[in-house]
């Protein structure tokens, strides 16, 4: 299955949202290690909770 989607009900749906820029990427870098998804959505509010812990993951950034 490609990466983004999900098996929803015997069907893929895809879960992909906004592609992360850069600058994102740096303040998931500096903010997630202190205060976790909270302080990422605090500047970013339309990226959900699920979304910024799993772009931390990615991003080898734990809180």
């Amino acid at each position: 299955m490609a990466q983004g989607n999900k098996a929803v009900g015997g069907m893929i749906a895809n879960m992909a949202g906004p592609k992360w820029t850069d600058a994102e990427d740096a303040v998931v870098r500096d903010l997630y290690p202190m205060g976790g998804w909270r302080a990422v959505q605090a500047l970013y509010p339309d990226r959900t909770t699920a979304a910024i812990q799993a772009r931390a993951s990615r991003l080898g950034v734990r809180a």
